[in-house]
Parts: C-alpha cells; sequence; structure tokens
C-alpha cells in the first residue's frame, strides 16, 4: 500500500467526518484533499483561466505543500489519522490560500473557493464560516449535523470490506450519500439561505481528473 493511496482512503473516511463542533475549518477549505491540489488540477487551472506563469508558481505551491501533508501525515497509525488529517489539513489549507493570495487575483481565489466550497457537498455546512454566511440558527446546525452524522455512518457501512480496487465503487457509494445528504440539508434552509449558498458555490462545476491523477488517487 503506497503513501499516496494510503492519504486517499483517509480523505475518503473523512467526507463525512466534520462535525459541527469541531468546524473551525479553512476558508471554506475541507478537511481531507487539500485546496493545493484543487488548484493544481488542470480543469480547474483553466475554469480560473491562469496564466502560464501562474500556473506554474500553482504547481510550485501544489508540489512543495503536498510533501508539507506527506512528512505530516507518513508516521501516523490509522487511528491518528482520522484524528489528526482535519487538523493537519485545516492548517496546510490556511497556508495555501495565504500563498494563493500572492498568485492569483480576486475573482480567481473568489471561484476557486466556490469550486472547493462545491466539493465538499454537506462537509460545507459544518464549516464555521459557512455557517455564519448562511445565518443558521442553532436548531438548524444541530439538525445538519445529524444528517452528516447519518452520511457518514452510511458511507462506513455501505463502503465497509472495499479494497484499493473498488475505489470507483467508493466514490460512486460517496457521491450517492452525499446527494442524499444535501437534499435532506438544503431542505431545511431558508429562501434567504438558499440564495447565501448559492453565492458560496457559484456556477456549477465538475472537477475533472486525468488518468494518472486517477490512479494516484486509488
Amino acid at each position: 500500500m503506497n503513501k499516496l493511496w494510503r492519504i486517499g482512503v483517509c480523505v475518503a473516511a473523512l467526507a463525512f467526518a466534520v462535525p459541527a463542533a469541531q468546524a473551525q475549518q479553512q476558508r471554506g477549505g475541507g478537511g481531507g484533499q487539500g485546496l493545493h491540489s484543487l488548484a493544481a488540477n488542470k480543469s480547474v487551472q483553466e475554469e480560473l483561466k491562469l496564466s502560464d506563469d501562474q500556473k506554474t508558481k500553482v504547481d510550485e505551491l501544489s508540489k512543495k505543500t503536498q510533501e508539507t501533508v506527506t512528512e505530516k501525515t507518513k508516521d501516523l497509525s490509522q487511528q491518528e489519522r482520522r484524528t489528526k488529517t482535519q487538523e493537519i489539513m485545516k492548517e496546510v489549507n490556511a497556508a495555501t490560500e495565504k500563498s494563493l493570495g500572492d498568485i492569483l487575483k480576486a475573482d480567481q481565489v473568489k471561484r476557486l473557493k466556490q469550486i472547493n466550497t462545491q466539493r465538499q457537498g454537506p462537509r460545507a455546512f459544518s464549516n464555521e464560516a459557512t455557517q455564519k454566511a448562511l445565518k443558521l440558527t442553532d436548531d438548524q446546525t444541530k439538525e445538519i449535523k445529524e444528517f452528516v452524522d447519518e452520511g457518514q455512518k452510511a458511507v462506513r457501512e455501505q463502503t465497509q470490506g472495499l479494497t484499493r480496487q473498488d475505489a470507483q465503487k467508493r466514490r460512486e457509494i460517496t457521491t450517492k450519500v452525499n446527494k442524499e445528504t444535501m437534499e435532506k440539508i438544503t431542505g431545511k434552509l431558508t429562501d434567504e439561505q438558499k440564495k447565501a449558498w448559492k453565492d458560496l458555490t457559484g456556477e456549477p462545476f465538475e472537477v475533472k481528473y486525468e488518468q494518472r491523477q486517477r490512479q494516484q488517487q486509488q
């Protein structure tokens, strides 16, 4: 089992693992896969219309950041990965966002944040920044946490026993549970909150991965 796949498994395990009470994450960026890898994704760079110089700088930043993540997680046990990866990614993404602010234009940073929020799915509602932007009530926050916990349980139960070769099935299960959970969450939002959510996510965008990236994730 290589390091990249171990990190990928940890990312999948964290798909729903962010409780509202621990939601002090990076700028709407989630645990799991880092902001640095999203900014370095070819389809995202095309969406942001990065110049060649920006691409070079972003790619260098991503490589350096991935080395930092690997160094911080390489000696962690499976249990420690479950409990510590979120905090590690919070620190990494905060540093990445600061560095990206020196590379990207303001509108590019905004769009990157929107794409990242979309990618987080239900986890985004566990972020303190999202909760404030949507002005969620205590009751809403509690209900949403219950939905996220239910989703976490569903992913865990439905992916139990899957192996490295089942990465595609794992993604399909997670996507399905994400969609169901999002429907439950948005059903509890007011029209004003739905508008605020739309502002946070922008136009729908599907992050595309090249074959090599898919193999590394698996």
